[in-house]
């Protein structure tokens, strides 16, 4: 892998966009601040802790789901496929440079929900680096997995109906900012088969915020693993046929 390709792309198009757009940090921080506003409120402040936790898993869930956005604008707009077609490099670096563009951009968030959570003693050493390693994976396959189907708005226009339909299912529905108990057992099979419902309710047993429970933990790696594969496969299927 060209490790330098990845890291320069990444640097260029997250680290000094972050810097030249701040601003939209903010806006991407209003929906899960507002969450951890209103839960707070709401339950008098008992829910702040798992809604720190569900607002982390947002930041790290809406910043992979921007990999569409980026992606596609830049095909469809600006053709800057087009660039890479007589270059060696291989599709999944070409990949590996938006995945970490986004997560250059997603820092400021992650770094505000760490403090938070740590200001509200929520985390352990061994808490924190179970939590990222877990962001960190779910980051990835929702990346690839955006990245994959940004292939499929034709119109720029389009674009914004893909993502706000994806963060709506994978931030607003599953028991990122609830507890998982509070559904009914159909319902909550049925939030397990996405990687951010699945991840949430094996976090929530781990932190103590519900009762634990061992399988999501197994169906979160093999969602993490299933969407890495099949996002891998579509990326290099339709980059080759560009």
């Amino acid at each position: 892998m060209n490790l330098k390709f990845v890291y320069t792309f990444g640097k260029i198009y997250g680290f000094r966009t972050t810097k030249r757009f701040a601003p939209y940090i903010v806006y991407s921080l209003l929906i899960p601040i507002s969450l951890l506003f209103i839960f707070g409120i709401i339950s008098s402040g008992k829910l702040i802790p798992l809604a720190i936790l569900g607002g982390l898993i947002s930041v790290f869930v809406t910043n992979g789901i921007n990999t569409l956005n980026d992606s596609a604008q830049l095909r469809i707009q600006h053709k800057f496929y087009d660039l890479f077609i007589a270059t060696p490099l291989a599709p999944v670096e070409y990949v590996m440079g938006f995945v970490l563009a986004e997560l250059f951009f997603a820092m400021p968030s992650i770094i505000l929900f760490m403090v938070i959570g740590y200001a509200y003693h929520i985390f352990t050493v061994y808490l924190a680096v179970l939590t990222v390693l877990m962001m960190l994976m779910l980051y990835f396959a929702i990346a690839f997995f955006s990245f994959g189907i940004s292939f499929l708005p034709s119109h720029t226009r389009s674009i914004w109906s893909f993502t706000g339909i994806l963060t709506l299912v994978l931030t607003l529905f599953p028991p990122v900012y609830y507890p998982y108990t509070e559904l009914p057992k159909p319902m909550l099979w049925l939030f397990l088969l996405l990687p951010s419902g699945s991840a949430a309710v094996f976090l929530q047993g781990v932190f103590g915020f519900s009762k634990m429970m061992y399988l999501s933990g197994y169906i979160f790696v093999a969602e993490f693993l299933a969407y890495m594969i099949i996002a891998l496969l579509i990326v290099r299927l339709k980059m080759n046929h560009l």
